[in-house]
Order: structure tokens, then sequence, then C-alpha cells
């Protein structure tokens, strides 16, 4: 069985980020995150609540494994189900992935335009 402290370093390199960025995000310093994930510290309540609301994350997953890693942003979006599908898997990617995503979509949009004219 994956315990917490497994499931963090998951999530963190999921997502591309360093244990320094990921610590800053949620106010917890690089050898903090480092020792959460050695196990060497137990991850309190306020840190999980913390890294749910940061990165968007399950805390079913992040406590027990169980469900998927992230919540479905789309369930309050008013939208048809190819964008909210979109959105899902946007939302799947690491950050530095999603950059580069943007960057694709704002050369393919600016190119779409183009094609119009």
């Amino acid at each position: 069985m994956i315990i917490l402290n497994t499931r963090l370093k998951e999530l963190r390199n999921h997502l591309g980020l360093s244990q320094k960025d990921f610590g800053s995000k949620i106010f917890l310093s690089q050898d903090h995150i480092s020792s959460l994930e050695k196990g060497r510290r137990s991850i309190t309540d306020r840190s999980i609540k913390n890294i749910c609301n940061e990165f968007n994350v399950n805390e079913e997953w992040l406590r027990s494994g169980k469900g998927s890693m992230f919540q479905d942003i789309t369930k309050d979006i008013s939208a048809p189900d190819h964008i909210k599908e979109l959105l899902r898997k946007f939302s799947l990617l690491s950050e530095d992935d999603q950059k580069k995503m943007n960057i694709m979509l704002d050369a393919f949009i600016s190119e779409s335009k183009k094609e119009e004219n």
C-alpha cells in the first residue's frame, strides 16, 4: 500500500515542481517538503488542505490513494462536454506542459485568424 508521503512526491513530480517551488506555494520550506516525502515528518491536516486548495488535489486520493489525483474542475462550469473534457485533460498536465500548450494554442488561434482574413 502506498502511503501519503509517496503520494505527495508523486503529486509534486506530476506537477513538475521542485521541492522548493512546491513548498513555496503552500508556505513550507524545501527541507520540510523533503522530510515529508521521506516520512521523517507527518503531514498536518492544515498542510493537506493547503495542498488540495492550491493544486486542486482530491483530498481522498492524497490521504488514501482512492479516486483520481485531482478534483473535477469542470463540475461548476456550464459548457459542452467536449470543452469540459479538454479542461480536464489540460489540468492533468504539469505546469510546464500547460505553459507550452498555452503557447501552442495561441499560435493556433493566431494562424486561424490569419486564414479567416
